[in-house]
Formats: structure tokens, sequence, C-alpha cells
């Protein structure tokens, strides 16, 4: 490491000017020297150069740049912090780079799986003790999968203001056989995609949405979730269109010849010991189904489930 510059005033320690850099490949015996612990694993590599301006009251960094290494994973930060000792001004552009995401296996004390490369990126900015990310973008790639992720959160400690998008290109379900550990059928392309909105925190009601697409195959579902963490009070509004029975069948791996176009509708209520649907509605070829259906599991070993239900019959008009 080296600091170079002045220092005005040594008794106020103000005026201060100086330009410090840091370079060493053993990161983790430099911060057990410091005496600091981390509960975390340490990449070995880290660069880091600064410059630092003002007093001891009010310290600036008026540009940083860290970037630490370690095999396969590269993670750089950019930015100034306008008050040090308040943490307040901090805006810095962080990126990250991996091979795999099982690059990250050690730091996450788990196995993770052989996907990648990865990019992520993010904006990170502070006022007082709220921190915020924006323009956070994550990109994933692995074989016949393709992944993004955009999204923002206004405070990153409470975890509210949370706006984030996924959509995910699959060249088959069957691609997710290792990752899922089950054997999923070879459905041909599809596109999932979803965003969750949360202003209040993750205890707090969020706003949902859910797509797919596929060929001759589009579904949707809107709603809501009263307590995110808990994943209860949940509602849901479904919407399924297909040209065929036989196009949504081939999506489960199944061959079923059948060429007349199917619609779905409905509402679908979630709770912790029942789900309730209604105004469904069931459209095939030119006969429809309409109705309201409930199923409660068991309350105990022993016990049956119970399906009711109230359909009618029709015709398309």
């Amino acid at each position: 490491a080296a600091v170079t510059g002045t220092v005005a005033d040594l008794s106020s320690l103000s005026g201060i000017d100086l330009s410090v850099n840091a370079d060493t490949r053993q990161l983790a015996d430099v911060v057990a020297l410091a005496g600091v612990e981390v509960p975390v694993d340490l990449p070995p590599t880290l660069r880091a150069e600064a410059a630092i301006s003002g007093s001891m009251e009010a310290l600036a960094v008026s540009s940083f740049q860290v970037g630490v290494e370690d095999d396969g994973v590269r993670a750089t930060a950019t930015g100034e912090i306008k008050d040090v000792m308040a943490l307040e001004g901090l805006m810095a552009d962080v990126a990250v780079e991996a091979g795999s995401v099982a690059a990250f296996s050690k730091y996450a004390k788990t196995e993770l799986p052989d996907l990648g490369p990865l990019a992520a990126s993010a904006t990170v900015a502070s006022s007082g003790e709220t921190f915020s990310l924006s323009d956070i973008k994550a990109d994933l790639s692995a074989q016949g999968i393709q992944a993004a992720v955009e999204g923002s959160l206004a405070d990153a400690v409470a975890v509210k203001g949370l706006d984030a998008r996924v959509k995910v290109n699959l060249a088959s379900l069957a691609v997710l056989n290792e990752l899922t550990g089950q054997e999923l059928p070879d459905s041909g392309p599809l596109t999932l995609g979803g965003s969750l909105v949360s202003e209040e925190g993750l205890d707090a009601p969020g706003k949902v949405t859910g797509t797919l697409s596929a060929e001759g195959v589009k579904a949707r579902i809107d709603g809501t979730i009263q307590d995110l963490l808990a994943a209860q009070g949940i509602v849901l509004v479904l919407d399924v269109e297909a040209d065929s029975v036989t196009q949504v069948a081939s999506l489960a791996g199944q061959d079923v010849q059948h060429d007349e176009p199917l619609k779905l509708e409905g509402n679908i209520y979630l709770g912790t010991n029942s789900y309730r649907a209604d105004k469904l509605l069931i459209q095939l070829g030119g006969n429809k189904l309409v109705g309201e259906a409930e199923f409660m599991p068991p309350a105990k070993d022993g016990d049956r489930p119970l399906l009711t239900g109230d359909f009618h019959l029709g015709h398309v008009s």
C-alpha cells in the first residue's frame, strides 16, 4: 500500500489531500492482521485507489476504484463518498462477472449450479442510514437458458421499494432437469417472465405478475400477496389462451391430439389451509364450463382432502 499527498494542518487534521493505492493477493491475511473479523470468506486479490480530501470532521473520497478477484470471479466498484464519517453521499457503480454461478459456492457455503457466464451491475447510493440500489441488471446464460433480471431497491436495509423484473428464455423445460433434480418434459422453446413490486417491505403487500409464452400458448397471472415473506394472502387472476389442446399438452410432454382452441380464466385464492377459485371459465372449442371450486387438504393424518365445486356447462354464443 502507498499513501501520497499533503495535510495542511496536522494539529486539526484538516486540509487533507491524499492519494491511496493498495494492492494485495492475500486479502484475508491483511484483514486478520488489522484485527478485523469478517464473517464470510474473502477473495484473495484486492486492488484499490482513492483520492481523499477535507478534514476529519468532513472527510470526503472524491473518487475511488476497488477491484477484487478470485478464480472465475471479478468484482469492481467505482464512485465517490461526499462524507465518509456520516456515510453520506455515497455513489458507486458496482459490477460483477463470473464464468459460472458455481464460482460463488465457497462464499455461499453451499454447492451452486454450474450456470454461466454471469454478468451483474448496479448503482449504489446512500442518504443517511438509507442505501439504495438502482439500475440493477443481471444476465445469465447457459446451454439452452438465457435469463435477465432488472430492477431497483429504494431501501436495501429495510428491503422496501422493490421493483424487480425477470425474463427467461428456455430451449425446453428439459434443460432445467439438472437444476431442479427432476425429469422435466421436452416441451420445446418457451419464454417465462415475471415481476414483483413491493413498496413497504417483504412482510407487506406486494404485486406480482407472471407470463408464459410458447408456440400457440400464452398464459398470464396478475395478483397480490399480502405477506411476501410468509407467502400468505395470495390472490391471482389467471388468463390462458391456446390455439389447441395439443399445444398445451406438449408443454407437459404429452401427446394429445385435440385441435380445438382452449381458453381458461379465473380468480385463484391461496390461503393457509385452503385453495379456492371463482369466476372460472374453461372454454374448449364451442363449449364452455363456468363455476367455482375449493380444495382443502387433510386437516390431520388419516383425513381425506375435500374438493367441492359448482359448475355449469354451456355453449359459446
